[in-house]
């Protein structure tokens, strides 16, 4: 699939931002509804071809019902995926429904890619607009990341839906580098902000193009290396290399692994999840993440999927730790994978019990399979020592436990899948620590906090826009 951002004439907005970068004058509409006719000819007429389509002009197009109309007529060709514009949504919602009605549209393809202004909109005002959208029409919506503009950002979110991404650009116009704390608060509602802030140059390993108006084609915005014209055909790869560190540069790239979450239109690709799994201790309780938002994100997301535990903790010390949040987690994967609850039916992996004797036991129905001992450095060497290829310790924090050699988190989380037959490509599991690499590289994993590399890195609170039934 090809595709295309598509930058017409246009340069009038109806808004103007105190930290807007661009100087929109209006003018040339005539000419830019020529210019955008002869593009939707030009894909209506490349039938071979499959496309994504985005209109990101330096101005307002949906002040122009020509814009509508293009989204309606692209949503009906076959050769086109998707069809979305970047707008400030000061546009009609009423008015623009009822026209892409009229043109036949058909509204599954049809995307919108909406900027928060606070200077225009309250938070209550754009989220409301967007949840009523939304029930006909797939978006996403965005803010540019000014340090004065946090707490209305964060009131966005919280108004907003909890399945409408909220993403957040970098403010171009600032004058100093974010503060920690500043990223911190942008990273907790958008878990892809720190690829605004990467500092890279693009290695030519892209996909997609730009093209304005006479269909003069560059790779990005960045990118101004001219590459052919689009309408005369022959299009030829990039020689020269420019900075990447805007999302319409940087989501053509094939080398960056978040990029298999964004689409082109800036909307998540979605994982089809039946059920998730999460570790406790650092993943829902011990974090800086409001308690409020987790319990939110939990009432959402068991509404949708079903929930379990994948933690270290005993049966017994994981209610306690869950303390509220228990209600969700009846089942799960236990004690390290030495214990597990599906369907009702509890089932335990035996622990040699000659292995070691002292610390803490952990026993069902007379049979034991865990030990807990304090993390001393005498303790770990007695550990080692005495169960040998027999068994598995794992340190967590001021303790070592002791289970039985085949189980694991990971094991755990198979067992219940294959005992209530959830798909593998289903499975969601979210970790914060080594521990939990085996099950989140083995399924569909996503990690919290610091501790954890090689997976995206999320709030609890981000689940509802990242997971789809």
């Amino acid at each position: 699939m090809k595709r295309i951002n598509y930058r017409g004439p246009l340069t009038g907005c109806n808004f103007h931002c105190s930290y807007c970068p661009l100087k929109r004058v209006g003018g040339g509409f005539s000419f830019d509804q020529k210019c955008l006719v002869r593009f939707t000819d030009f894909i209506k007429n490349s039938a071979a071809e499959t496309y994504s389509v985005l209109f990101t002009p330096y101005g307002e197009a949906m002040q122009y019902g020509y814009y509508t109309d293009a989204l309606g007529a692209l949503s009906k060709l076959a050769n086109v995926a998707a069809v979305s514009v970047q707008t400030n949504f000061s546009f009609d919602a009423d008015t623009f429904l009822k026209r892409l009605t009229t043109t036949g549209a058909d509204f599954s393809k049809i995307k919108l890619w909406c900027t928060f202004h606070p200077e225009y909109f309250t938070a209550a005002e754009f989220a409301e607009k967007a949840g009523r959208l939304y029930e006909s029409i797939e978006l996403s919506v965005g803010a540019v990341g000014t340090e004065a503009g946090i707490l209305e950002i964060q009131e966005l979110r919280r108004a907003l839906n909890p399945e409408i991404y909220l993403w957040i650009n970098a403010h171009e116009g600032r004058k100093t580098e974010y503060h920690a704390k500043t990223i911190a608060a942008f990273c907790a509602i958008d878990p892809f902000f720190p690829l605004q802030l990467a500092k890279r140059r693009c290695n030519r390993n892209c996909a997609g193009v730009l093209v304005d108006g006479r269909g003069e084609a560059v790779r990005c915005v960045r990118h101004k290396e001219r590459l052919g014209n689009l309408y005369r055909g022959g299009l030829k790869e990039p020689e020269k290399t420019a900075k990447c560190d805007c999302f319409l540069s940087y989501n053509n790239r094939l080398d960056i692994p978040e990029n298999r979450y964004l689409s082109h239109l800036r909307l998540i690709e979605r994982t089809k999840a039946q059920a998730v799994f999460f570790d406790i201790d650092g993943t829902l309780t011990g974090t800086d993440e409001p308690q409020e938002d987790i319990l939110n994100a939990l009432v959402y997301l068991s509404a949708r999927y079903r929930l379990f535990a994948a933690t270290s903790l005993p049966y017994a010390s994981a209610k306690r730790t869950l303390g509220k949040l228990h209600r969700y987690f009846s089942d799960g994967v236990f004690a390290d994978g030495a214990y597990l609850s599906a369907g009702g039916q509890k089932t335990v992996i035996p622990l040699d019990d000659t292995l070691l004797t002292g610390g803490t036991e952990y026993m069902e129905n007379g049979t034991l399979y865990k030990r807990v001992f304090k993390n001393t450095p005498e303790n770990i060497k007695r550990i080692k020592s005495g169960i040998g290829e027999h068994a598995r310790c794992a340190i967590q924090g001021g303790t070592v436990g002791i289970v039985a050699k085949t189980a694991t988190k990971q094991n755990g989380v198979a067992a219940i899948a294959k005992h209530l037959k959830l798909s593998k490509d289903r499975i969601v599991t979210v970790g914060d620590s080594e521990n939990d690499r085996g099950m989140l590289s083995a399924y569909n994993g996503f990690s919290v906090g610091n501790k954890l590399n090689g997976f995206l890195k999320i709030r609890i609170a981000n689940l509802p826009f990242l997971l789809t039934p």
